[in-house]
């Protein structure tokens, strides 16, 4: 409820500043994620057929659990797609007033204001689900390294008779690691291509405008900007961002050849 009233101020604020609706169209979207969500699940069926050591009563469990972690990238996808939305439109609404040239300091403080009720939005998206995307993003690089070591233990040992549930097992490795690069890349487009090109524009306001208000006001839109940046943190411990995407395969990496490693150590003294 406290973030369908903020939306609600948000947009009220937006339209009251810049004069245009601010349409999230989201529906179909969510219509999409859905459908997808209830596919994945359910598509943990065809392990009972592929795989004969999964018992039947366990499928119920695995469709559960399936379509719940659809659920919860999809909550992501659609929160994160509509914050990077928002903040389009605002750059876009800041570049074309600027371009109007009706530039004073009462509307770029206005702006200023927008400025800090989308970095409440975009920090409170992050705070609302902190700890459960921090429980996900463990449970993916765990889920990575596993499916990996799996899929290339078994390419390097040529078990034929395990080729469906090789390539079902690399499957869910590329899977999780699209989900997760997707979720990276769109918080980042929020926090870091938003931002980018409204200082852009306030740079460019210091270089030709030379009236004191206008120029103070500026200053303090900075200010604020890098007081208050738009980001989405895990717990307080990272921002997710892409350069998470990048430090999470690079550990997923080291892990890997830990445990390739090891396998190959093990191999060793049964060859002798």
């Amino acid at each position: 409820m406290r973030n369908t009233r903020e939306w609600m101020q948000y947009q009220i604020l937006f339209r009251k500043v810049t004069g245009q609706l601010l349409v999230l169209s989201v529906r179909r979207r969510c219509i999409c994620y859905a459908v997808l969500s209830c596919l994945g699940g359910t598509s943990t069926i065809f392990f009972y057929f592929y795989e004969p050591r999964v018992p039947l009563l366990a499928l119920p469990s695995y469709m559960f659990s399936g379509i719940l972690a659809e659920i919860m990238v999809s909550y992501w996808m659609i929160t994160f797609h509509s914050l990077s939305l928002a903040g389009s439109k605002y750059a876009t609404c800041f570049k074309s007033k600027l371009k109007q040239g009706t530039v004073s300091a009462e509307m770029i403080g206005e702006y200023r204001i927008l400025w800090m009720r989308l970095s409440e939005l975009v920090s409170g998206a992050g705070v609302a689900t902190e700890t459960l995307l921090a429980l996900y993003v463990s449970f993916l690089l765990f889920s990575l390294v596993t499916c990996l070591y799996g899929f290339l233990f078994g390419v390097s040992n040529e078990h034929s008779s395990r080729e469906m549930t090789m390539t079902a097992t690399g499957t869910v490795g590329f899977l999780c690691a699209a989900h997760f690069y997707c979720i990276c890349s769109t918080a980042d487009y929020i926090t870091t291509t938003v931002e980018t090109k409204v200082q852009k524009e306030l740079h460019h306001i210091t270089t030709w405008c030379r009236r004191q208000d206008i120029q103070q006001e500026v200053n303090n839109f900075l200010g604020t900007i890098s007081m208050n940046p738009p980001v989405i943190s895990m717990l307080g411990f990272t921002n997710i961002n892409r350069r998470l995407f990048a430090s999470h395969a690079s550990a997923m990496l080291t892990y890997l050849i830990v445990l390739l490693q090891m396998k190959m150590g093990e191999a060793e003294p049964n060859k002798m």
